[in-house]
């Protein structure tokens, strides 16, 4: 039996046919399940096959990987891996420690027909031996020493780039937005099956450029035009008080989740995003200093209004207002175009309190009074003119900004996967809450990175309870997180389709605020 795992639907319907497989698996933790069950002799196996439970730290998913193949290995099953050439070389050292020499190997587009080619002649231990020699000394030699050059080499070689600096001022907006590559995450696994060409990307150099005339002019127009419009962009008036709000009565929500990594982070700034977007005037805490990011996948960062100078503050004076500490997207003013662009998606409603670009976990204080915080910090929020505020707790319960924030705030959503641990984790959780002050009722848990197969209600019958909604898994994500996205388009319709039950449709905006209003409600 074949066990196919690449984690492509297309690439798995198209080996099926050429190997006469029947079984695929969608991710990795139903790989030994599959081999146990269906006597398998061969896997075929890609490393960017999904995971349940996303693991953030690239060294800590190799190292998951390579637990699922060695017991694959011990069960004498053949493994056939779909790789790149970004791949580390301890692990591909260690795939071939375990017996795995058919190894197949792209730049970032792998021909599916090779794929048969390897199935049926397998390779020697002396051919990914050598193989790995390979790519040891390519590698080598792309981080080689750079020879310094001469004087007279240095004299041409400034005179080049004063002429290439030309072209690039102008090209500013262009290039800035090539500059994001996606070795920082785990590229998807780009398969051609048949006859499909492939497709390159070429890169744009000044001497390409400079024949370029028409375009040069058109892009520097445009430049000109997005400084000019940013100039003028006036600021959006956060001292506008509102009457009624659009929700009824001004709801305070807080995100947490039992342990790191489960996408409370993605899911409340999702939520924030589109409830602005609807028309809600929205305010969005990060709360969790222990994992900051709100700077690092947004793009926007105060240096001066922010949570860590709120928090500085507060030390000096308990009672100090916290609007000076809030900011908008308007009000960061940014010279790259991809971040500009970036902060024109940003909803003007959306306001943030959030730590800024660079902060680290040791930096924040730690002498603050628990007792005066909440009291000021709750008089803050609850005084301000915002529809819905948005809190991204630290996961730690016993922390100062979480349990203590938990009775205090109106609702709190429970970010929570299917993964056994944290079904086990969330039954015994649910059992301590109820002998605490805690609002049960008020406690709400949102199922995210749910697969496709699963629905709400078995999604439900697995945790024994009922969710608010659930979040299906996307793989994709981590390419709109490089994008600068919040959220993702299978993200924000789950989102989005709960936030339409409270009465935020998408043509919100397009009525009368006044005519129609409903009392938000979190289901029982």
């Amino acid at each position: 039996m074949i066990v196919l795992a690449t984690g492509q639907k297309q690439l798995d319907e198209y080996l099926k046919e050429q190997l006469d497989s029947k079984v695929s698996v969608d991710y990795l933790e139903g790989i030994e399940y599959a081999v146990y069950s269906y006597q398998t002799k061969v896997l075929i196996f890609s490393e960017f096959i999904p995971v349940i439970a996303p693991i953030p730290d690239q060294n800590q998913r190799y190292q998951a990987i390579l637990k699922v193949l060695e017991t694959v290995r011990n069960n004498n099953v053949r493994v056939i891996l779909l790789t790149t050439l970004d791949a580390p070389h301890w692990f591909l050292g260690k795939c071939v420690s375990l017996g795995i020499y058919d190894i197949i190997m792209g730049d970032s587009k792998i021909n599916g027909e090779v794929i048969p080619s390897f199935f049926y002649n397998p390779s020697t231990k002396e051919q990914a031996v050598a193989l790995l020699k390979s790519i040891e000394t390519q590698k080598e030699v792309q981080t080689s020493p750079i020879i310094h050059p001469t004087e007279k080499e240095k004299t041409v070689i400034a005179q080049d780039k004063e002429e290439e600096q030309i072209n690039n001022l102008m090209l500013k907006g262009v290039q800035d937005t090539l500059t994001l590559q996606k070795e920082d995450s785990f590229p998807n696994l780009i398969v051609s099956v048949g006859n499909e060409e492939n497709v390159q990307v070429k890169e744009l150099s000044p001497s390409t450029i400079e024949n370029e005339e028409d375009t040069i002019e058109e892009i520097k127009n445009e430049i000109i035009e997005n400084n000019n419009s940013t100039k003028n962009t006036t600021p959006f008036d956060r001292n506008k008080k509102k009457k009624i709000h659009i929700l009824g009565d001004q709801k305070i929500i807080g995100f947490w989740g039992q342990t790191p990594g489960l996408g409370n982070r993605t899911l409340s700034q999702t939520f924030a995003t589109i409830a602005a977007n609807r028309g809600a005037e929205v305010l969005y805490v990060e709360m969790n200093y222990f994992t900051s990011s709100f700077a690092i996948t947004s793009g926007l960062s105060h240096d001066k209004k922010n949570f860590y100078q709120y928090m500085l503050q507060f030390i000096e004076n308990e009672d100090v207002d916290i609007e000076p500490y809030i900011a908008n997207a308007n009000e960061i003013n940014l010279s790259k175009k991809r971040l500009r662009k970036t902060i024109e998606k940003i909803p003007k409603n959306l306001d943030f309190l959030t730590l800024p670009k660079g902060f680290e976990e040791s930096n924040f204080p730690d002498e603050i009074n628990q007792k005066s915080f909440m009291k000021y910090f709750m008089r803050n929020l609850r005084s301000s003119r915002y529809d819905l505020i948005v809190l991204n707790l630290p996961p730690y319960l016993q922390h100062m900004f979480a349990f203590p924030i938990m009775l205090e705030i109106d609702y709190v959503f429970n970010v929570m996967t299917l993964h056994p641990a944290r079904i086990l984790g969330f039954n015994q959780l649910k059992e301590k809450l109820s002998k605490t002050p805690l609002n049960m009722e008020n406690f709400k848990t949102i199922i995210n990175m749910v697969p496709k197969e699963i629905d709400k209600e078995k999604a439900d019958n697995l945790i024994q309870d009922n969710s608010l909604f659930i979040v299906p898994f996307d793989s994709e994500r981590s390419v709109h997180e490089l994008d600068l996205n919040i959220g993702s388009p299978a993200i924000n319709d789950a989102v989005g389709a709960y936030l339409e039950e409270l009465g935020l449709r998408a043509e919100h905006l397009l009525e009368d605020p006044k005519k129609k209003r409903r009392l938000i409600s979190f289901g029982s």
